[in-house]
């Protein structure tokens, strides 16, 4: 199994940053910290490796091939 999600990635990250303003609320400061942090490295990763030059493509197969890629026939007008 190793095959990547980046859409997956692209929701925790909306996730992490809806906790972060629950925890901002909640007076949990530390916690808040965590996730802003987190959540800026994910999106430094999901920057890195998921964009694909026009878009970011949804997923790798276990044989690292791109699903939602410009490199895919599908779904590409021409």
């Amino acid at each position: 199994m190793k095959g990547e999600s980046v859409w997956l990635g692209q929701f925790l990250h909306r996730v992490l940053l809806d906790f972060t303003e629950i925890a901002d609320r909640t007076g949990d400061s530390q916690r808040a910290g965590e996730y802003t942090e987190r959540a800026g490295r994910l999106k430094q990763a999901l920057n890195d490796l998921g964009w694909d030059g026009n878009w970011y493509y949804g997923a790798t197969k276990d044989s690292g091939e791109r699903l939602g890629s410009q490199e895919n026939a599908e779904g590409v007008s021409g």
